[in-house]
Protein backbone atom coordinates (compact mmCIF):
# COMPACT_ATOMS: atom_id res chain seq x y z
CA UNK A 1 0.00 0.00 0.00
CA UNK A 2 0.96 3.51 -1.08
CA UNK A 3 0.65 6.83 0.65
CA UNK A 4 -0.01 10.10 -1.49
CA UNK A 5 -1.94 13.02 -1.88
CA UNK A 6 -5.51 13.14 -3.31
CA UNK A 7 -5.49 14.46 -6.50
CA UNK A 8 -2.44 12.06 -7.54
CA UNK A 9 -3.79 8.48 -6.08
CA UNK A 10 -5.58 7.45 -9.05
CA UNK A 11 -3.01 8.75 -11.54
CA UNK A 12 0.20 6.63 -9.67
CA UNK A 13 -2.19 3.82 -8.86
CA UNK A 14 -2.62 3.38 -12.51
CA UNK A 15 1.11 4.10 -13.51
CA UNK A 16 2.28 1.67 -10.34
CA UNK A 17 -0.86 -0.99 -10.15
CA UNK A 18 -0.40 -0.42 -6.27
CA UNK A 19 -3.33 0.78 -3.64
CA UNK A 20 -2.71 4.56 -2.79
CA UNK A 21 -4.08 5.66 0.79
CA UNK A 22 -5.77 9.03 -0.41
CA UNK A 23 -8.56 11.86 0.67
CA UNK A 24 -11.93 10.63 -0.22
CA UNK A 25 -14.10 12.60 -2.85
CA UNK A 26 -17.77 13.83 -2.71
CA UNK A 27 -17.94 11.29 -5.82
CA UNK A 28 -16.63 8.15 -3.62
CA UNK A 29 -19.34 5.26 -2.94
CA UNK A 30 -20.55 4.97 0.30
CA UNK A 31 -19.18 1.91 1.22
CA UNK A 32 -15.86 2.93 0.27
CA UNK A 33 -15.98 6.24 2.52
CA UNK A 34 -16.99 3.88 5.27
CA UNK A 35 -13.78 1.62 4.55
CA UNK A 36 -11.82 4.99 4.07
CA UNK A 37 -12.72 6.84 7.34
CA UNK A 38 -10.16 5.35 9.54
CA UNK A 39 -7.38 6.25 7.33
CA UNK A 40 -8.79 9.57 6.29
CA UNK A 41 -7.92 11.82 9.22
CA UNK A 42 -3.84 9.65 9.10
CA UNK A 43 -3.70 10.88 5.56
CA UNK A 44 -4.86 14.31 6.14
CA UNK A 45 -2.82 14.72 9.33
CA UNK A 46 0.54 12.98 7.72
CA UNK A 47 0.89 15.18 4.25
CA UNK A 48 -0.30 18.44 6.04
CA UNK A 49 3.36 18.23 8.08
CA UNK A 50 1.12 18.39 11.78
CA UNK A 51 2.35 15.48 12.61
CA UNK A 52 5.98 15.00 14.73
CA UNK A 53 8.28 11.87 13.53
CA UNK A 54 7.35 9.51 15.30
CA UNK A 55 3.38 10.14 14.82
CA UNK A 56 4.09 9.77 11.25
CA UNK A 57 5.63 6.32 11.13
CA UNK A 58 3.47 4.98 13.55
CA UNK A 59 0.55 6.32 10.67
CA UNK A 60 2.77 4.47 8.26
CA UNK A 61 2.48 0.87 10.54
CA UNK A 62 -1.13 1.60 11.34
CA UNK A 63 -1.75 1.70 8.23
CA UNK A 64 0.26 -1.14 6.61
CA UNK A 65 1.75 1.81 4.08
CA UNK A 66 4.86 0.33 2.11
CA UNK A 67 5.57 3.43 0.25
CA UNK A 68 4.74 6.68 0.33
CA UNK A 69 4.99 9.29 -2.47
CA UNK A 70 5.72 13.30 -2.97
CA UNK A 71 5.26 15.64 -5.17
CA UNK A 72 7.72 18.59 -4.09
CA UNK A 73 5.57 21.76 -5.83
CA UNK A 74 2.17 20.11 -6.03
CA UNK A 75 -1.02 19.91 -3.23
CA UNK A 76 1.00 19.86 0.54
CA UNK A 77 4.42 18.60 -0.93
CA UNK A 78 6.01 21.48 0.33
CA UNK A 79 4.98 20.62 3.62
CA UNK A 80 6.31 17.53 4.05
CA UNK A 81 9.21 17.77 0.92
CA UNK A 82 12.18 18.19 3.49
CA UNK A 83 10.09 16.13 6.68
CA UNK A 84 10.26 13.14 4.84
CA UNK A 85 13.65 12.99 4.32
CA UNK A 86 14.60 13.13 8.19
CA UNK A 87 13.08 10.24 9.00
CA UNK A 88 15.75 7.32 9.03
CA UNK A 89 12.84 4.72 8.14
CA UNK A 90 12.31 5.84 4.64
CA UNK A 91 14.61 5.33 1.89
CA UNK A 92 14.17 6.88 -1.20
CA UNK A 93 13.86 4.43 -4.25
CA UNK A 94 12.46 6.63 -7.16
CA UNK A 95 12.65 9.81 -7.90
CA UNK A 96 13.71 13.40 -9.63
CA UNK A 97 14.07 17.19 -8.10
CA UNK A 98 10.57 17.38 -8.15
CA UNK A 99 8.69 13.92 -7.00
CA UNK A 100 10.12 11.19 -4.76
CA UNK A 101 9.08 7.60 -4.10
CA UNK A 102 9.90 6.41 -0.15
CA UNK A 103 10.01 2.91 1.09
CA UNK A 104 9.00 2.30 4.50
CA UNK A 105 12.19 0.21 5.88
CA UNK A 106 9.92 -1.76 8.45
CA UNK A 107 13.19 -3.28 10.02
CA UNK A 108 14.42 0.30 11.76
CA UNK A 109 11.23 0.98 12.86
CA UNK A 110 11.66 -0.15 16.55
CA UNK A 111 15.05 0.82 17.05
CA UNK A 112 14.32 4.38 15.20
CA UNK A 113 10.90 4.60 17.68
CA UNK A 114 13.21 3.87 20.78
CA UNK A 115 16.03 5.98 19.88
CA UNK A 116 13.78 9.21 19.34
CA UNK A 117 11.87 8.29 22.74
CA UNK A 118 15.23 8.60 24.77
CA UNK A 119 16.08 11.49 22.84
CA UNK A 120 12.49 13.36 24.00
CA UNK A 121 12.97 12.34 27.43
CA UNK A 122 16.87 13.40 28.14
CA UNK A 123 17.39 17.27 29.36
CA UNK A 124 20.94 17.22 29.34
CA UNK A 125 22.32 18.77 26.35
CA UNK A 126 25.08 16.89 25.86
CA UNK A 127 23.61 13.61 26.55
CA UNK A 128 21.08 14.99 23.89
CA UNK A 129 23.77 15.08 21.54
CA UNK A 130 25.44 11.78 21.68
CA UNK A 131 22.14 10.20 20.86
CA UNK A 132 21.69 11.92 17.94
CA UNK A 133 24.74 10.72 16.96
CA UNK A 134 23.27 7.30 17.40
CA UNK A 135 20.86 8.13 14.40
CA UNK A 136 23.76 8.22 11.89
CA UNK A 137 23.33 4.16 12.05
CA UNK A 138 19.49 4.22 10.61
CA UNK A 139 20.46 6.48 7.78
CA UNK A 140 21.46 4.96 4.65
CA UNK A 141 22.05 8.72 3.02
CA UNK A 142 24.57 10.33 5.03
CA UNK A 143 22.52 13.47 3.60
CA UNK A 144 19.38 13.17 5.40
CA UNK A 145 21.22 12.31 8.42
CA UNK A 146 23.03 15.64 8.02
CA UNK A 147 19.74 17.21 6.99
CA UNK A 148 18.17 15.79 10.14
CA UNK A 149 21.22 17.48 12.27
CA UNK A 150 20.79 20.85 10.82
CA UNK A 151 17.35 20.51 11.62
CA UNK A 152 17.25 19.75 15.09
CA UNK A 153 20.54 22.12 16.05
CA UNK A 154 21.02 25.84 14.95
CA UNK A 155 24.73 25.12 13.94
CA UNK A 156 26.96 26.16 10.95
CA UNK A 157 26.56 23.23 8.51
CA UNK A 158 30.37 23.53 8.32
CA UNK A 159 30.58 21.94 11.98
CA UNK A 160 27.59 20.21 12.61
CA UNK A 161 28.84 16.88 12.47
CA UNK A 162 31.99 17.65 13.77
CA UNK A 163 29.85 19.16 16.85
CA UNK A 164 27.86 16.05 17.22
CA UNK A 165 31.12 13.87 16.89
CA UNK A 166 32.81 15.16 19.76
CA UNK A 167 30.17 17.02 21.80
CA UNK A 168 31.39 18.96 24.95
CA UNK A 169 35.04 18.45 23.63
CA UNK A 170 34.45 20.14 20.16
CA UNK A 171 36.85 22.49 18.72
CA UNK A 172 37.29 24.20 15.13
CA UNK A 173 40.71 23.49 13.42
CA UNK A 174 43.50 25.63 14.51
CA UNK A 175 44.22 28.34 12.16
CA UNK A 176 47.24 28.16 9.86
CA UNK A 177 50.22 28.85 12.49
CA UNK A 178 49.06 28.13 15.84
CA UNK A 179 51.56 26.47 17.84
CA UNK A 180 49.93 25.87 21.43
CA UNK A 181 46.18 25.19 21.85
CA UNK A 182 44.95 25.84 25.19
CA UNK A 183 41.69 23.86 25.23
CA UNK A 184 44.13 21.01 24.48
CA UNK A 185 46.08 21.23 27.29
CA UNK A 186 43.80 21.90 29.93
CA UNK A 187 45.10 19.27 31.75
CA UNK A 188 48.79 20.59 32.07
CA UNK A 189 47.07 23.56 33.39
CA UNK A 190 46.89 24.90 37.66
CA UNK A 191 43.24 25.87 38.56
CA UNK A 192 42.95 28.25 41.36
CA UNK A 193 39.60 28.61 43.05
CA UNK A 194 37.29 28.03 45.84
CA UNK A 195 34.67 26.15 43.71
CA UNK A 196 35.16 22.36 42.50
CA UNK A 197 33.74 22.47 39.03
CA UNK A 198 34.93 26.45 38.30
CA UNK A 199 36.69 25.61 35.65
CA UNK A 200 36.04 22.83 32.99
CA UNK A 201 35.78 22.68 29.45
CA UNK A 202 32.37 22.60 27.17
CA UNK A 203 31.32 24.72 24.20
CA UNK A 204 29.13 27.78 23.43
CA UNK A 205 26.76 27.89 20.29
CA UNK A 206 25.98 31.48 19.69
CA UNK A 207 24.42 32.38 16.53
CA UNK A 208 24.81 29.21 15.14
CA UNK A 209 28.51 29.83 15.38
CA UNK A 210 29.90 27.08 17.53
CA UNK A 211 33.40 27.42 19.67
CA UNK A 212 35.58 24.93 22.14
CA UNK A 213 35.62 27.22 25.20
CA UNK A 214 37.49 26.72 28.61
CA UNK A 215 34.36 27.70 30.93
CA UNK A 216 35.68 29.58 33.94
CA UNK A 217 33.54 30.63 36.35
CA UNK A 218 34.43 34.00 38.91
CA UNK A 219 36.38 34.38 40.61
CA UNK A 220 38.97 31.71 39.39
CA UNK A 221 42.51 31.68 37.58
CA UNK A 222 44.14 29.21 35.31
CA UNK A 223 47.87 29.17 34.95
CA UNK A 224 49.80 27.67 31.82
CA UNK A 225 53.88 27.74 31.93
CA UNK A 226 54.74 27.99 27.99
CA UNK A 227 57.39 29.18 25.72
CA UNK A 228 56.52 31.89 23.87
CA UNK A 229 57.70 32.09 20.27
CA UNK A 230 58.81 34.92 17.81
CA UNK A 231 56.62 37.07 16.01
CA UNK A 232 53.32 35.47 17.87
CA UNK A 233 49.65 36.77 18.86
CA UNK A 234 47.08 35.24 21.42
CA UNK A 235 43.98 34.98 19.18
CA UNK A 236 40.85 34.35 21.47
CA UNK A 237 37.16 35.06 21.61
CA UNK A 238 35.44 35.48 24.94
CA UNK A 239 31.31 35.26 26.15
CA UNK A 240 29.05 34.20 28.96
CA UNK A 241 26.57 31.39 28.25
CA UNK A 242 23.83 32.37 26.13
CA UNK A 243 21.24 30.47 28.60
CA UNK A 244 22.08 33.03 31.23
CA UNK A 245 21.33 36.24 28.80
CA UNK A 246 18.43 37.14 30.79
CA UNK A 247 17.74 40.16 32.66
CA UNK A 248 18.24 39.83 36.48
CA UNK A 249 20.81 36.94 36.15
CA UNK A 250 23.85 38.91 37.70
CA UNK A 251 25.54 42.45 36.60
CA UNK A 252 28.56 40.82 33.95
CA UNK A 253 31.85 39.54 34.21
CA UNK A 254 35.22 40.75 34.01
CA UNK A 255 37.85 39.13 32.04
CA UNK A 256 41.80 39.16 32.68
CA UNK A 257 44.77 37.99 30.78
CA UNK A 258 48.40 38.51 33.08
CA UNK A 259 51.43 37.08 31.61
CA UNK A 260 54.05 36.72 34.66
CA UNK A 261 57.68 36.22 33.90
CA UNK A 262 60.23 36.24 37.26
CA UNK A 263 58.56 38.46 40.01
CA UNK A 264 57.07 40.74 37.12
CA UNK A 265 53.58 40.30 36.07
CA UNK A 266 51.86 42.20 33.22
CA UNK A 267 47.88 42.10 32.77
CA UNK A 268 47.93 42.38 29.09
CA UNK A 269 43.89 42.34 28.25
CA UNK A 270 40.73 43.52 30.73
CA UNK A 271 37.37 43.36 29.18
CA UNK A 272 34.04 43.76 31.12
CA UNK A 273 31.13 42.34 29.49
CA UNK A 274 27.54 41.98 30.50
CA UNK A 275 25.08 40.55 27.85
CA UNK A 276 22.47 40.00 30.68
CA UNK A 277 21.82 44.13 30.29
CA UNK A 278 23.64 45.12 27.57
CA UNK A 279 22.20 43.04 24.05
CA UNK A 280 25.97 44.79 22.11
CA UNK A 281 27.59 41.94 24.36
CA UNK A 282 25.63 38.97 23.00
CA UNK A 283 27.99 37.63 20.69
CA UNK A 284 31.48 36.26 20.22
CA UNK A 285 34.10 39.07 21.34
CA UNK A 286 36.96 38.24 19.24
CA UNK A 287 40.63 39.51 19.90
CA UNK A 288 44.73 39.21 19.39
CA UNK A 289 47.34 40.37 21.31
CA UNK A 290 50.69 40.92 20.53
CA UNK A 291 53.28 38.69 22.32
CA UNK A 292 56.51 39.56 20.41
CA UNK A 293 57.76 41.17 23.68
CA UNK A 294 57.76 38.16 25.36
CA UNK A 295 59.32 36.05 22.26
CA UNK A 296 61.86 33.16 22.65
CA UNK A 297 61.01 33.22 26.80
CA UNK A 298 58.86 30.55 29.44
CA UNK A 299 56.38 32.53 31.02
CA UNK A 300 53.29 32.12 33.09
CA UNK A 301 49.97 32.73 31.26
CA UNK A 302 47.45 33.85 33.35
CA UNK A 303 43.29 33.72 32.54
CA UNK A 304 41.08 35.37 35.50
CA UNK A 305 37.51 36.00 35.62
CA UNK A 306 35.52 37.98 38.50
CA UNK A 307 32.39 39.28 38.45
CA UNK A 308 31.23 42.80 37.76
CA UNK A 309 31.15 45.94 40.20
CA UNK A 310 28.19 44.48 42.32
CA UNK A 311 30.30 41.61 43.44
CA UNK A 312 27.26 39.50 42.13
CA UNK A 313 28.46 35.97 40.85
CA UNK A 314 25.10 34.37 40.02
CA UNK A 315 24.96 32.81 36.24
CA UNK A 316 28.40 34.33 35.67
CA UNK A 317 28.65 31.73 33.33
CA UNK A 318 32.30 32.74 31.30
CA UNK A 319 33.96 30.98 28.73
CA UNK A 320 37.26 31.78 26.98
CA UNK A 321 36.35 30.68 23.14
CA UNK A 322 39.24 28.92 21.88
CA UNK A 323 42.19 30.56 23.06
CA UNK A 324 45.70 29.64 20.88
CA UNK A 325 49.13 31.04 20.40
CA UNK A 326 49.88 31.58 16.48
CA UNK A 327 52.74 32.38 14.62
CA UNK A 328 52.68 35.08 11.61
CA UNK A 329 52.26 33.10 8.62
CA UNK A 330 53.90 34.50 5.48
CA UNK A 331 52.40 31.29 3.48
CA UNK A 332 49.44 29.29 4.56
CA UNK A 333 50.01 25.87 2.09
CA UNK A 334 46.83 24.66 2.85
CA UNK A 335 44.83 27.73 2.90
CA UNK A 336 45.82 28.58 -1.13
CA UNK A 337 44.66 25.28 -2.23
CA UNK A 338 43.80 26.73 -5.55
CA UNK A 339 47.83 27.49 -5.96
CA UNK A 340 49.03 24.33 -5.74
CA UNK A 341 50.30 22.42 -8.29
CA UNK A 342 49.61 18.39 -7.80
CA UNK A 343 51.45 15.80 -9.27
CA UNK A 344 50.14 12.29 -8.47
CA UNK A 345 49.72 9.35 -9.66
CA UNK A 346 46.55 7.44 -10.43
CA UNK A 347 45.66 5.78 -7.44
CA UNK A 348 47.43 8.30 -5.14
CA UNK A 349 45.14 10.42 -3.75
CA UNK A 350 45.90 13.91 -2.75
CA UNK A 351 43.12 16.11 -0.55
CA UNK A 352 42.93 18.41 2.34
CA UNK A 353 41.50 16.63 5.87
CA UNK A 354 41.40 17.44 9.35
CA UNK A 355 42.69 15.39 12.37
CA UNK A 356 42.75 15.34 15.94
CA UNK A 357 46.34 15.30 16.92
CA UNK A 358 48.87 15.94 19.92
CA UNK A 359 48.37 19.70 19.49
CA UNK A 360 44.88 20.01 18.73
CA UNK A 361 42.66 19.78 15.48
CA UNK A 362 44.79 20.61 12.49
CA UNK A 363 44.11 20.93 8.51
CA UNK A 364 46.25 18.46 6.76
CA UNK A 365 47.56 17.76 3.80
CA UNK A 366 46.74 13.98 2.92
CA UNK A 367 49.09 12.83 0.33
CA UNK A 368 49.56 9.26 -1.10
CA UNK A 369 52.04 7.96 -2.73
CA UNK A 370 53.72 8.60 -5.24
CA UNK A 371 52.75 12.27 -5.30
CA UNK A 372 54.35 15.93 -5.78
CA UNK A 373 52.38 19.03 -4.36
CA UNK A 374 54.29 22.32 -5.15
CA UNK A 375 53.73 25.61 -4.16
CA UNK A 376 55.61 28.77 -5.15
CA UNK A 377 56.63 31.36 -2.99
CA UNK A 378 58.42 34.86 -2.69
CA UNK A 379 60.72 34.19 0.12
CA UNK A 380 62.09 37.17 2.59
CA UNK A 381 65.52 37.04 4.03
CA UNK A 382 64.70 35.03 7.25
CA UNK A 383 61.97 32.64 7.03
CA UNK A 384 60.98 28.76 8.27
CA UNK A 385 58.72 26.21 6.87
CA UNK A 386 56.83 24.58 9.67
CA UNK A 387 54.54 21.50 9.12
CA UNK A 388 54.45 18.29 11.01
CA UNK A 389 54.70 14.86 9.31
CA UNK A 390 53.04 11.40 10.24
CA UNK A 391 50.73 8.56 9.00
CA UNK A 392 47.11 8.41 10.31
CA UNK A 393 46.09 5.83 12.90
CA UNK A 394 44.19 3.18 10.73
CA UNK A 395 47.48 2.68 9.60
CA UNK A 396 49.38 1.76 12.23
CA UNK A 397 48.71 -1.95 12.29
CA UNK A 398 51.15 -4.31 11.93
CA UNK A 399 51.38 -5.81 8.19
CA UNK A 400 49.24 -3.26 6.76
CA UNK A 401 52.16 -1.03 5.63
CA UNK A 402 55.65 -1.04 5.61
CA UNK A 403 55.84 2.87 6.14
CA UNK A 404 56.28 5.90 4.29
CA UNK A 405 58.94 7.88 3.35
CA UNK A 406 58.62 12.22 3.26
CA UNK A 407 60.66 14.87 1.02
CA UNK A 408 60.93 18.04 0.71
CA UNK A 409 62.95 19.56 -1.99
CA UNK A 410 63.85 23.45 -2.84
CA UNK A 411 63.82 24.43 -6.52
CA UNK A 412 64.60 27.54 -8.26
CA UNK A 413 62.03 27.86 -11.19
CA UNK A 414 64.47 29.20 -13.49
CA UNK A 415 67.06 26.28 -13.05
CA UNK A 416 64.63 22.88 -13.55
CA UNK A 417 67.68 21.03 -13.36
CA UNK A 418 68.90 21.97 -9.87
CA UNK A 419 66.95 20.36 -6.64
CA UNK A 420 68.00 21.04 -2.67
CA UNK A 421 66.59 18.48 -0.80
CA UNK A 422 66.00 19.99 3.05
CA UNK A 423 64.07 17.50 4.56
CA UNK A 424 63.63 13.51 4.36
CA UNK A 425 62.38 11.05 6.86
CA UNK A 426 61.17 7.70 6.59
CA UNK A 427 58.08 6.63 8.93
CA UNK A 428 57.51 3.20 10.26
CA UNK A 429 54.11 3.54 12.79
CA UNK A 430 53.71 -0.11 12.58
CA UNK A 431 56.95 -0.39 15.14
CA UNK A 432 55.25 2.06 17.75
CA UNK A 433 58.20 4.40 17.24
CA UNK A 434 56.33 6.97 14.66
CA UNK A 435 53.19 6.87 15.83
CA UNK A 436 53.57 10.24 17.21
CA UNK A 437 53.00 13.09 14.58
CA UNK A 438 56.71 14.73 14.62
CA UNK A 439 56.57 18.69 14.43
CA UNK A 440 59.40 19.85 11.85
CA UNK A 441 61.00 23.69 11.60
CA UNK A 442 63.01 24.08 8.52
CA UNK A 443 65.38 27.00 8.18
CA UNK A 444 64.90 28.72 4.84
CA UNK A 445 67.29 31.62 4.92
CA UNK A 446 69.92 30.19 2.23
CA UNK A 447 66.66 30.47 -0.13
CA UNK A 448 66.32 34.20 1.22
CA UNK A 449 65.13 37.31 -0.87
CA UNK A 450 64.25 34.39 -4.10
CA UNK A 451 61.26 33.00 -6.12
CA UNK A 452 61.28 29.73 -5.31
CA UNK A 453 59.52 25.97 -5.57
CA UNK A 454 58.87 24.25 -2.57
CA UNK A 455 58.13 20.46 -3.53
CA UNK A 456 56.11 18.20 -0.99
CA UNK A 457 56.74 14.69 -1.76
CA UNK A 458 55.56 11.26 -0.47
CA UNK A 459 56.93 7.71 -1.59
CA UNK A 460 56.06 3.99 -0.26
CA UNK A 461 58.27 1.90 2.54
CA UNK A 462 61.25 -0.26 1.14
CA UNK A 463 59.40 -2.83 0.34
CA UNK A 464 57.38 -0.74 -2.47
CA UNK A 465 53.92 -1.56 -0.39
CA UNK A 466 51.53 1.45 -1.39
CA UNK A 467 48.55 -0.20 0.93
CA UNK A 468 47.44 2.59 3.98
CA UNK A 469 49.99 4.33 3.41
CA UNK A 470 47.52 7.22 4.23
CA UNK A 471 49.75 9.93 5.41
CA UNK A 472 50.87 13.43 4.97
CA UNK A 473 51.66 17.06 6.35
CA UNK A 474 49.85 18.93 9.29
CA UNK A 475 49.30 22.89 8.86
CA UNK A 476 52.51 23.18 6.51
CA UNK A 477 53.15 27.00 6.48
CA UNK A 478 55.90 29.56 5.98
CA UNK A 479 56.77 32.28 8.79
CA UNK A 480 58.95 34.85 9.45
CA UNK A 481 62.15 33.78 11.51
Amino acid sequence: MTLAESAIGYEMAGLTGKTFISYPSQHTPLQEKKLNNASYEDVQNFMSGALNNEQMVEVLLRQGVSYVYVDRERYNGPHIWDRLDSIPILDVVAGSEDWRIYQVMTGKVEAYLDLEKRIRETNDFFEKIKLYKDLEGLFTDHDQYVGELLRELSIDPSFVVDFVNEGQYFSRPSEPGVTYDFLHNMDKATVVSNETNAVKRTVFIIKGDPKGVIFQHPTSALIYTVDIPHNSRLDFSIALDPIVWEYGKGDGVEYLISIEQGFRRNTVFRKYIDPKNISGDRRWLSYSIDLSTYGGKQVELIFKTQPGSQNDSRYDWAGWGEPRIRLNVLYDIIGDWGSLKIENDQYAEVKQVVLNLRNGKMKVLYQHPVSRVVKRVDLPENSELRFGVGMIPEAWDRGKSDGMEFKVFIQDPDNRHTLYLIFDRYLTPEDGVDQEWQDVVLDLSRFGGRRIDIIFETLPGPNNNYAYDWGGWSAPVIVEK
